[in-house]
This record gives structure tokens, C-alpha cells and sequence, in this order.
């Protein structure tokens, strides 16, 4: 009716519908072309979704790896524009989701609009995702509502895929893999740096056991620590044997100084720190059961890993081996074929519609 006020919220969806159509005219024929015919004419595209692509984050690292592979790869910012969004989504022949929380109903608008113009959604689960649906109902809720219009769901440890299957969300294990341009090789048998590495984000002091750690700190002062991903730099100020950085693009200047990771979180998927220092032949302190890692998880147990540290000169040998046994062979050509995949299908099923 002429002069009625419509909401915001109402105006958008509006708007969405009209791009919609707009699309479904204007979107490329090589979209429902056979796939023999389409992967001659251009490479796949991966449009990626959801977290902020820092430099060292997953999403920048699985799209650096799929355009190793033969893909191209777009980055969805917040500032991003509609207009770019149905540019990005008339080009891309799957959505990849990167997410900790909860979204709010743009990002949702943008996810439905390329669902509903047949693009295929994947959800990559790193950890910190998983941990915050077991514990918040209106994560949990969330996730399986945004389910539906997942295609596949990847997790990056498989223990995560056994706690996503008690929400009622199925996944594949497929681990992140680690950039081994980062990884400094190892020719000295002996420890070169003595130090112990720690990660420490000041948002997840309680995950990362903060309270522990200081205790840790304390206890060893004949120990030199590297706090990593810590904004406050004062926060560690009352130990004399602690150095505090902050979040590090390239840790190529901090692996040479350390022997060991100090890894001790209430939850985790397959952490990349982990994995780079093992293949660099680093001890390894952890809260999880990992080959090539020692497991601790109380205090006592840390400090009795310290303890053994202590009187190793050698290198962890067993690093390298124990990287392989968990990432498997040929893991970024797998990644890309699970993303060819569910390319193709969704290619085939609009070929025969």
C-alpha cells in the first residue's frame, strides 16, 4: 500500500530477492556446463565466508593452499557491498565457511542468497567453534539451524567430528595443513634454542589456563618463556623470565630461539603451532593425547615434562614422523579434490535438472 513504513529488516530482504533475480539471468552458463566442459574453460572458484581474513588466520591459509591447487579464491570482508557480494557469488562455484559465534542477519542474507542461486556451502570446524556449541545453547542451536544448508561440514581434528556428531551435525576429518615455507629445516642434532614457547591470547586467558601458567612461570625461573598472541604486553610483567609478544605473522624469528611448545587448553582442534614445531623437531607439551607430544594436564604433569626437558640435549627426532602419521600423504591434494567434489555434484544435479 501506498505510504506504508516498511522495517529495515524488510527493505533487505527485498533487496536480496531482487538481486536474486537479477542473478539467475546473469549468472555464467559455464555454471550448469558438464564439468568436463567447465574445467576447460576456467579454474573453480572458492568464495570464503564468515571469519577476518588476518594474514596467518585458516582462512588465509586454506585459500593460499586451494590456489596452489588450481583455484581461485575470493575473501568476503564485512565492509563488502551487495553489489560485490552478487559479483562474488555469480563467480563462485562453492562457499566456504569459516565461523566461531553466532552471525548477525547480513551475513546470514549473504549465505542464503548464494545457497539459493545453487551455490554449494562447506563449513570448516577448527575448535574453538566446536567447544562453543557444546557449551552455548544458542550456538548449538544456531549451528544446526545453519545446517540445512550446509553440503558438507570439514573438521580439523577427528575428535571434533565425534563431538559435532553428538550435536547432530556429521563431518569428514580432513587437518589443516601447515605452511611449510614457515618451517625452518633442522640440521643441528642438538637443542640450538632453549626456551619454551607458549600461546597465550588475552581473550581466551581461561582456555589457555592462565592461572596455571603464571604458576608455571614462577616455578621455573631458571627457564626462559615466549608468550605469542598476547595483546597485553604487561601481562606477564612480574616474571623476569618471560617475554611478550604479541600476534606474529612469520614466527620464523621465535622457532630458533625455543626447544619446546607449551600447549595446555581446556579444548582444541589440531593447532598448526603444534605441527610446526614437531616437524621442526621441537619438544612438545600438551594437553591432548598426540604422537610425538608429552601429555600433561595438571600442574604435576607439566612440571614433570619441564623436568625431562631439562635433560634432553638432543632433538625431538620423533617430530617429523609423528607429523606424517597425523596429516597422512598428499593432504593438500586431498583438500582440493573433497572441494572438486562437492563441485561436481552439485554441477550434475543442476546439469540433469
Amino acid at each position: 500500500m501506498s505510504g506504508t513504513i516498511q522495517s529495515p529488516q524488510f527493505r533487505n530482504y527485498k533487496l536480496y530477492m531482487l538481486f536474486w533475480r537479477a542473478s539467475l539471468s546473469s549468472r555464467p552458463e559455464g555454471q550448469v556446463m558438464s564439468p568436463a566442459t567447465a574445467s576447460v574453460q576456467r579454474k573453480p572458484n572458492v568464495l570464503f565466508i564468515g571469519e577476518k581474513p588476518l594474514p596467518d588466520s585458516p582462512t588465509a591459509r586454506l585459500a593460499s593452499i586451494l590456489r596452489t591447487q588450481g583455484f581461485q579464491t575470493n575473501l568476503e570482508t564485512n565492509s563488502c557491498s551487495l553489489l560485490t557480494w552478487i559479483k562474488y557469488v555469480n563467480a563462485a562455484d562453492a562457499m566456504i565457511l569459516i565461523t566461531y559465534r553466532c552471525f548477525g542477519f547480513r551475513r546470514m542474507a549473504k549465505i542464503l542468497f548464494g545457497v539459493l542461486v545453487g551455490v554449494p556451502l562447506i563449513r570448516r570446524w577448527a575448535g574453538t567453534d566446536v567447544m562453543n556449541c557444546l557449551e552455548n545453547s544458542s550456538d548449538r542451536w544456531f549451528a544446526r539451524s545453519l545446517n540445512c544448508l550446509v553440503t558438507l561440514n570439514i573438521a580439523a581434528a577427528p575428535h571434533l567430528c565425534e563431538e559435532l556428531a553428538s550435536i547432530g551435525i556429521n563431518s569428514v576429518f580432513l587437518p589443516s595443513s601447515p605452511d611449510l615455507s614457515k618451517i625452518l629445516p633442522t640440521s643441528c642434532p642438538r637443542l640450538a634454542g632453549r626456551d619454551i614457547l607458549v600461546y597465550m591470547p588475552v581473550h581466551k586467558a581461561s582456555l589457555f589456563n592462565e592461572l596455571m601458567l603464571n604458576h608455571v612461570f614462577r616455578v621455573n625461573r631458571d627457564i626462559g618463556f615466549i608468550v605469542v598472541g598476547c595483546e597485553d604486553g604487561l601481562r606477564f610483567s612480574e616474571h623476569d623470565n618471560v617475554r611478550v609478544f604479541g600476534w606474529i605473522d612469520d614466527m620464523k624469528e621465535i622457532y630458533p630461539q625455543v626447544g619446546c611448545l607449551l600447549r595446555v587448553s581446556l579444548h582444541d582442534g589440531l593447532p598448526r603451532m603444534v605441527l610446526e614445531s614437531l616437524l621442526q623437531c621441537k619438544y612438545v607439551i600438551y594437553s591432548k593425547p598426540m604422537p610425538g607430544c608429552w601429555l600433561a594436564g595438571t600442574f604435576e604433569e607439566i612440571q614433570s615434562c619441564i623436568e625431562l626437558y631439562r635433560s634432553v640435549e638432543i632433538i625431538n627426532r620423533e617430530g617429523i614422523d609423528a607429523v606424517k602419521r597425523i596429516l597422512g600423504d598428499g593432504l593438500e591434494e586431498r583438500l582440493a579434490e573433497t572441494i572438486r567434489q562437492v563441485i561436481q555434484a552439485k554441477t550434475l544435479k543442476v546439469h540433469k535438472q
